[in-house]
This record gives structure tokens, C-alpha cells and sequence, in this order.
């Protein structure tokens, strides 16, 4: 009999091969949801972590309850997640530890303990294991789910003011907390218990602002569901009122989905692709492959019919396209980013190698500004802010890179990361084995609050503000500079000044002035750079990409890490983000030898 856990529950409703990887081949699953990391996977857990922690301190100060935690078993550093219940609900170790919890969540339950931490469910192979069950005034218990997160909810917009939390749950919420509430009755009636009262998600308030210590009872939103309720949907100018209705699934219908899962899971890949056949999206969660830019699943070719049609006639293979084929793909228009032009850039690529439209790109440089900035933020985003006036998952700017380019090609270099928050204090830091060191570099590390560092970025381009700013994806940079005014009014002629003055390199390769088959169609400079500048690489680097260094930021600034490393993960750090902007400079250089 298959044990069926809530995530597998969700997963089948969302996606129903999804739970057919995760009860046959474990491995590929935890692939196909980006858990290869095991490093990022524990970095996530110990986030989701401290915002159940947050919630019961919120209990314990708000509502005076301390929580009975019948976890016992749990001497882990970071709590079980889903994947690894599914593994070890198989071995007769954890089974034991298994019924002790579950035994004490039923006595906890009947000594009307007024907080409940991770009470353990078991019932005819359905598995759960909830967050918190909480006695109210009547002497039942409600139901408290913590998401790591700062919504539940669709998004519905009145007057273009998007009201996350006022609208109906998420499908995978709803799933998820019909499943529960469906499997804690179970288990509740069959002990003689009364079933459970109210039904809550716990998140976080995405509108919240850290201004020194938490305050627990703003940053906390304890969301009622299963209830029918009048919101206020509000705009600028005006609100209205709206009922929503936020019924979980019925019984009925959760035992039909058990049903399935249990006689559909057992059966071989090939059966179950006869019952869920593959419908044009998601190809790398329904075959295991990911979307090569050669074949029909390339992420420009979003046309479902035709890509369907093109499956089941075996045609997989761009090459394998004849004109009738490609057709399927034709659109009102042959603009930058439609599918019939990527499948004929595909083409002439491969014909002509390098496509590139000199007069487009002199077009687009035309007005550049120099001394040229070239610039990179690297930002934290935590559920819990650390930094006072932001807000829950808000990416706060805590690390950036300068390179100034000069018309005669002088090159300055200016860098700084925070590595504690306390009172302002600015050191140099010189990296010695920086092989591309340019005319002149300074690279600082901070202690400071985040209108320090702010000041410290203006310092350094101050009297460059009315010239050319160059960023690679821009809305990230951007959208920081307006939170950043946002927060500081004083620095908003600053920052919109240089949002008004800045160019996305990446457009030359968005709009497909200059593309090679060797960027594999991707606009990401990583991809870009190695193809234009073969002797830069990220592949040495101890910090590779955005996700290391956010996860190293963080370890840095909550001084998870010892000095000693820490001194080595801020070099890194600072070689990482300084590759970023010199990427760009040097990418920009090997452009303009064009013209």
C-alpha cells in the first residue's frame, strides 16, 4: 500500500507525473525541483525554519501560549521536509519514532494542551505532519499551517492594485490544507474526538516594514480559510466590497484523488503516460528532459497546438521541421521574440553562423555617456528582514560592483559588501590574486545599516549621475534603485536619475541583434560571456552564480561562518560581483570591434 504523504497529495493535484516521479524515482524528482543542492536545500529549510519559530514566539508574546512540541524525536539541526518522510516512512527506525510522536500528538490532543508544535497524523497510509494545532475559547482545537511566505492567495486586481491576500486560495494551498483537514478528522473520529474548529494559514505580512526590533503582531497574518467572508478590495481612490469563498475540497472528492493516486503511482511509465498523455508544456517534468534550444520544447516555442501536434508526429527535432511544420508556429507577426522567428533564426544561424545587426546595435550605443558605470547589485532576500525599512523577501542590497570606463578607456574599479549590521565603519580589503585588476581599485567591506551602504554607492558614482549606467537585466537593478527611493526620499532624485539613465545589455541579445547558437538561446551572461569572451568563466570561482552568493551573504551578515572562513567568503564575494560588471564591460568591448 503506498503511503501517502501531503506532498505527494499536492504534487498529484498539481501535476500528476510529478507524484509519479516522486513515488518511482525519487532522485529525478528532487532534480526536477531544483533540490540537487543539498546546500541550497538546507539553506531553505533553515529559512522556513525560523518563520515557525517566528510564529510560535508570536503565540507566546501576542496570545501568552507556549508551545508543547511532541517533535521529540527530531534531534536534527534542521526539521524533516516532505522528501525525506517519504524515504524513511520505509525504514522500521523511523517507524518507531514515528508512532511515539503520533501516540504523543493524540495525548496531547486528549490533555487539551492549548499549543500544539508538529503534532503527527497517521491513518489508513495517509500521512501528515502539521505546523501547529492551537485551543481556542470553545475549547476546540483550529488548525494552523506557516508558509514561508507572503501570500496564499490568486491575485486580484481592482483599479490595477493587485490584493494578494484578499482573494481564493492557490490551488497547491488548497489542496494542501483539504488534504489535511481531511486526514486530522479521520484520525480525530477515530479516537473519539471532536474534529477540529477553524481553519489557518500563517505568513507573512509582505506590506510589513522591519524598523528595529520585529513587531510581531504586524509582521504576522493569521489568514481564516474554509469560511465564507466579505473582503475590501481598496484602490487609491476608491474600495469596494467582494465575498470570496474559501470552502476546502469536500471528503468525497479527496477520496476519489486517493483512489487514483494509489492505482495510478504503481503502474509502469509507460502505462501512466497513456492516462495523463503529454499535453505540450512542462517537458522536463513529464519526460525528465530539460528544454534544449534544438528541440520543439525550446522556451521561445509556447504555441501548445502546434508543439502537441509536432510530439505525437515525432517530430522533436528542429532539424526535422519542413516548411508546413514551421508554419504551425506563424503568428500575426514575425517580431523580435515570436516562435516563427526563433525557429528561422534557428536556421540561418546554423547556415550563416553569427547573426549580427551592426546598425541596430550603433543604433542602440548611440547616446552613451561617458564615463560609462557598469554596474552590479547582489542583494539578500530572507522571509525575516534584518535590515531596518524592508519588508519580508524584499531583496535587499548588500553587496555591489563599479566598473567606470572613460572615453580614453581608463578604467576604475569601486566594490564594496556588508558583512555586519552595527554602526557605520568602512575598511579597505585588498584581493591578491585578482589577475584582471584594472587602473584603479577599491574594494571595501562594511559594517552599517542599509542607509549606509546606500551613501557609500553615491560616494563612489556622485559626480557621474547624468551619464550612461549599464546593467545586465535590468529590471533587478532597477527595481532596487525605486525601493531604494522609496525608502530614503532624500536619495529619489539620485536613484531615478540613474534608472532614467541606464541600458540593459542584455537587449542586444533579447532582441536578437547579435545571437549565436552558441548562447544555446539563452539571454543570461552567463551563457553570453563565455561564448564572446571564451577566457572568462565563472567555473573557477568558489561563488558561481547569484543563489551561492545570496546564500554566503546571509551566512556572512547572521555570522553563521567564523572569521577566518568569513574573511575567504568575502574575497570570493567580492571577486563574484566584480566578474559581474567587468562582464559587461568586456561583452560591450567585443561588441563594439564591429563597427
Amino acid at each position: 500500500m503506498i503511503t501517502i504523504t501531503k506532498s505527494l497529495f499536492v504534487d498529484y493535484c498539481e501535476f500528476p507525473k510529478l507524484a509519479w516521479w516522486k513515488h518511482n524515482d525519487l532522485n529525478i524528482y528532487n532534480k526536477i525541483m531544483w533540490l540537487e543542492d543539498e546546500e541550497s536545500s538546507e539553506q531553505l529549510i533553515e529559512l522556513w525554519q525560523k518563520v515557525e519559530d517566528l510564529i510560535g514566539n508570536y503565540f507566546l508574546k501576542v496570545h501568552s501560549l507556549s508551545r508543547l512540541d511532541v517533535f521529540k524525536d527530531n534531534n536534527e539541526k534542521n526539521p524533516l521536509n516532505e522528501e525525506d518522510e517519504d524515504i524513511r516512512l520505509v525504514q522500521e527506525t523511523y517507524k518507531e519514532k514515528r508512532d511515539r510522536n503520533i501516540k504523543a500528538t493524540i495525548e496531547a490532543i486528549k490533555n487539551k494542551e492549548k499549543l500544539i508544535y508538529q503534532p503527527w497524523f497517521l491513518i489508513d497510509w495517509l500521512f501528515i505532519r502539521w505546523d501547529y494545532l492551537k485551543l481556542n475559547q470553545n475549547w476546540k482545537y483550529d488548525l494552523i499551517e506557516v508558509k514561508a511566505k507572503t501570500w496564499v492567495r490568486k491575485d486580484k486586481i481592482f483599479k490595477k492594485v493587485k490584493n494578494k491576500n484578499t482573494w481564493n486560495l492557490e490551488n497547491r494551498f488548497l489542496s494542501d490544507m483539504s488534504f489535511q483537514k481531511y486526514v486530522i478528522n479521520k484520525v480525530l473520529k477515530s479516537e473519539w474526538l471532536e474534529e477540529l474548529n477553524n481553519y489557518y494559514y500563517a505568513y507573512l505580512n509582505s506590506d510589513y516594514k522591519k524598523n528595529w526590533d520585529i513587531e510581531l503582531e504586524k509582521i504576522v497574518v493569521l489568514d481564516q480559510v474554509d469560511i465564507e467572508k466579505i473582503v475590501i478590495l481598496k484602490a487609491e481612490d476608491d474600495e469596494k466590497e467582494e465575498t470570496i469563498q474559501d470552502y476546502l475540497t469536500n471528503s468525497v472528492i479527496i477520496e476519489e484523488k486517493i483512489k487514483l493516486i494509489r492505482n495510478e503511482l504503481i503502474l509502469s511509465e509507460e502505462e501512466f503516460n497513456r492516462i495523463h498523455p503529454f499535453s505540450w508544456s512542462k517537458s522536463l517534468e513529464y519526460f525528465w528532459i530539460d528544454r534544449q534550444f534544438w528541440t520543439i520544447f525550446g522556451k521561445w516555442l509556447s504555441h501548445q497546438s502546434a508543439v502537441r501536434t509536432l510530439y505525437y508526429n515525432n517530430k522533436l527535432k528542429l532539424d526535422s521541421l519542413d516548411l508546413e511544420d514551421k508554419n504551425l508556429f506563424n503568428t500575426t507577426s514575425w517580431e523580435e521574440g515570436s516562435a516563427r522567428k526563433y525557429i528561422e533564426n534557428y536556421f540561418k544561424a546554423k547556415n550563416e553562423w553569427d547573426l549580427i545587426y551592426k546598425n541596430a546595435i550603433e543604433w542602440e550605443f548611440v547616446n552613451f555617456r561617458y564615463p560609462i558605470c557598469f554596474y552590479d547589485y547582489e542583494s539578500c532576500s530572507v522571509p525575516i528582514p534584518f535590515l531596518n525599512w524592508v519588508t519580508p523577501y524584499q531583496h535587499a542590497v548588500v553587496q555591489y560592483s563599479l566598473h567606470k570606463v572613460y572615453e580614453d578607456w581608463k578604467i576604475e574599479h569601486f566594490g564594496w559588501v556588508l558583512v555586519w549590521v552595527w554602526d557605520r565603519n568602512v575598511e579597505k580589503m585588498e584581493i591578491e590574486h585578482n589577475e584582471n585588476k584594472v587602473d584603479f581599485e577599491s574594494e571595501k567591506i562594511i559594517t552599517g545599516w542599509y542607509k549606509d551602504l546606500i551613501e557609500e554607492f553615491l560616494n563612489d558614482i556622485w559626480d557621474d549621475l547624468d551619464k550612461t549606467f549599464i546593467v545586465w537585466y535590468s529590471p533587478f537593478e532597477n527595481t532596487r534603485n525605486k525601493e531604494i527611493a522609496e525608502t530614503f526620499p532624500e536619495f529619489r532624485e539620485s536613484f531615478e536619475l540613474i534608472n532614467t539613465n541606464t541600458y540593459d545589455l542584455m537587449d542586444i541579445f533579447k532582441k536578437w541583434y547579435y545571437y549565436s547558437l552558441d548562447f544555446k538561446w539563452s539571454n543570461s551572461i552567463k551563457y553570453v560571456l563565455p561564448a564572446l569572451i571564451p577566457e572568462m568563466s565563472y567555473d573557477w570561482m568558489e561563488v558561481p552564480n547569484w543563489l551561492v552568493a545570496m546564500q554566503v551573504l546571509n551566512q556572512i551578515i547572521s555570522w553563521e561562518i567564523q572569521w577566518k572562513e568569513k574573511e575567504k567568503q568575502i574575497k570570493n564575494l567580492l571577486l563574484y560581483c566584480w566578474q559581474d560588471s567587468l562582464a559587461m564591460y568586456k561583452i560591450y568591448e567585443k561588441i563594439k570591434e564591429i563597427f
